[in-house]
């Protein structure tokens, strides 16, 4: 009997020892399954979240570039709109017909050239392949000699701008006009007119007006609107105003002045120039008007550079000959396009994850500094004086 429980106990002391060997066997076989499990779970969390930083990196690169393009179309248009109206010279759009003034200007208002219809300035040594010098953006007034045009014509005003960036002026046709059935050198007397003219109520009544008949031009200034005539500024006129007596079955249509320009906003907080639109105004100063600038508006921010070509007609023809910076311009009256160029910029940095190099006016630049991840793009497009190469009537209904 001792015996056989002494082999008993053996028995059970045994399988508690295998027991013990199978129970440790498990726990690690156990812990090598944890630590396989984090390892692959790690991998997978790292996978997630490159592809989440390269998701957003990429997300944050479309939405840059599409800003970007959305802004570069915008400013082009805007321009391109002004320019298609510019240059208007009449019903007949004879070339050859001339757009006399019948008002005079004082002698600081020697700048008003709205027979033109369109002039430029080009900054001192910015001509295609050129270098701009994009990243040392720096102001300086327009009244600057840094500007050239070949018109000896004042520029207006020393509003701050920036430099090695162009300049144009351009007098659009304004999208209304009026049938002029008889005229004085005091009176237009209208019968019938679109809207798009100041209004009985309106306080802005002095505008310039081109009046055609289709063999002559005459260019006046207005100081009142009213249903059926617009009273003429007859402290103005000079003797070309009596001309106006003749016109009969004739039109009239207003012209707007406007310039566009680059300039870095006033706000503190602001360092990257923006695309600028200032208007030319004539306003009433104690009973007597002059020609002056109203405020002038940014219109599309991030802009670091804006330049003009100038198409040029020579011998009387209807499309340009020759592509020319502003003070290369023979004569303004015979530009029958303008080609406009845009170097924009992401609004903000680390736009890209890269930089890369890219080509504006001809020229190819490299990025300056390697920490501004921007992206910078050229915007073109080229534009025809309608008015000058299609004979557009302004109304589209005349």
């Amino acid at each position: 009997m001792t015996f056989l429980k002494t082999k008993q106990l053996e028995k059970k002391q045994l399988q508690k020892q295998m027991q013990q060997v199978i129970n440790i066997r498990e726990s690690g076989a156990m812990m090598v399954e944890l630590m396989t499990s984090m390892l692959i779970g790690t991998l997978m969390l790292s996978g997630a979240l490159t592809v989440m930083l390269s998701s957003s990196s990429t997300y944050k690169t479309k939405n840059a570039l599409a800003d970007m393009d959305e802004r570069g179309r915008m400013a082009l248009e805007l321009i391109a709109q002004d320019i298609r109206r510019s240059g208007y010279k009449g019903c007949g759009n004879d070339q050859s017909q001339q757009i006399v003034r019948t008002f005079t200007t004082d002698s600081d208002e020697s700048w008003v050239a709205s027979e033109l219809g369109i002039r430029g300035w080009e900054y001192f040594d910015t001509g295609l392949n050129s270098n701009l010098d994009i990243y040392n953006l720096q102001e300086t007034g327009f009244s600057s000699s840094s500007w050239s045009s070949s018109s000896s014509i004042d520029k207006g005003f020393g509003s701050a701008m920036l430099r090695r960036s162009d300049v144009i002026e351009l007098w659009p046709v304004q999208p209304a006009y009026m049938d002029i059935t008889s005229a004085t050198s005091s009176q237009l007397n209208v019968g019938n007119a679109t809207s798009g003219f100041p209004s009985s109520t309106s306080d802005n009544h002095n505008q310039l007006l081109l009046v055609s008949d289709c063999t002559r031009n005459l260019l006046v200034m207005s100081n009142n609107f009213d249903s059926g005539s617009v009273d003429i500024d007859t402290s103005r006129n000079n003797p070309s105003a009596n001309q106006l007596s003749s016109i009969s079955n004739g039109q009239a249509v207003m012209l707007k002045g406007v310039l566009y320009y680059l300039r870095i906003p006033t706000d503190s907080y602001r360092t990257r120039p923006g695309l600028y639109r200032k208007e030319i105004e004539i306003k009433t100063n104690n009973s007597n008007t002059n020609f002056g600038h109203k405020n002038a508006q940014e219109i599309i921010p991030n802009i670091l550079s804006l330049q003009f070509l100038y198409g040029e007609a020579e011998s009387d023809n209807v499309s340009a000959n020759r592509y020319v910076t502003a003070d290369q311009v023979g004569d303004w009256k015979n530009v029958m396009s303008v080609r406009i160029y845009l170097l924009l910029e992401t609004q903000d940095t680390n736009a890209s994850q890269d930089q890369f190099d890219f080509t504006f006016h001809g020229r190819t630049y490299s990025p300056e500094n390697s920490a501004d991840k921007r992206i910078r793009r050229e915007y073109t497009k080229t534009v025809s004086l309608r008015n000058r190469t299609g004979g557009v009537v302004p109304s589209g209904n005349k």
